[in-house]
């Protein structure tokens, strides 16, 4: 027998790209909004997938000024419904970490 876990991760609907490109989109538009620039700059992300497919204890590097992490994680909890994560077909908990580079033309 093979027991080894069967492990998937969990999917953001429209996958990796279409995550990015969201996460991207509301950070720059939050930027914008507190006339903040971070051309040059990247910017880290991490957060937890939840059982229920939840993003939740979402962070920021420290080049994200404090004044706009509320408008940041409420407009991040407002993204799509991942698929979570899931071993042997049960549905379990995964964290993220991502890169996020900003340049502006």
């Amino acid at each position: 027998d093979d027991l080894t876990p069967t492990i998937q991760k969990a999917e953001y609907p429209g996958g990796h790209d279409r995550l990015s490109r969201d996460i991207e989109r509301i950070i720059q538009n939050t930027m914008s909004k507190y006339e903040i620039n971070l051309n040059g700059e990247t910017v880290y992300v991490t957060f937890k997938i939840s059982k229920q497919g939840l993003m939740e204890n979402i962070n920021f590097s420290s080049n994200i000024p404090f004044t706009t992490i509320d408008d940041l994680i409420l407009d991040l909890k407002k993204l799509n419904k991942w698929k979570p994560a899931t071993k042997n077909g049960v549905a379990i908990e995964s964290n993220f970490r991502m890169p996020m580079s900003f340049s502006y033309h």
